[in-house]
């Protein structure tokens, strides 16, 4: 019998922002209507590296915008909701720079 082994990763990427100053050095390419399967075969390993690949599969879900405050009259804007949206902008940009 040959054991198998499960590599989900379950720890939250950090609150770190990543910049991907980079990248142009490492993705060769832009998605075209004909090279998928290779554009990915560079941008997934990247993305992984980088520790932010959760953002674009969708396992690290967006926090909520507010959290309560400490005497309840009035939700507060919530910091790690900031960090995740800045993060998936960036991962946004890096998206569309190379996309045809």
């Amino acid at each position: 019998m040959i054991p198998s082994f499960d590599f989900t990763v379950v720890a939250k990427p950090s609150h770190t922002i990543v910049s991907f100053s980079n990248t142009q050095q490492v993705i060769s390419l832009k998605l075209s209507n004909i090279n998928f399967l290779y554009w990915r075969m560079q941008m997934k390993p990247y993305l992984l590296g980088q520790g932010v690949y959760s953002y674009v599969d969708g396992s690290f879900l967006c926090p909520p915008v507010y959290i309560s405050s400490a005497d309840m009259a009035l939700p507060n804007l919530n910091p790690s909701y900031l960090s995740w949206k800045q993060q998936d902008q960036l991962i946004m940009v890096l998206l569309y720079r190379f996309i045809y």
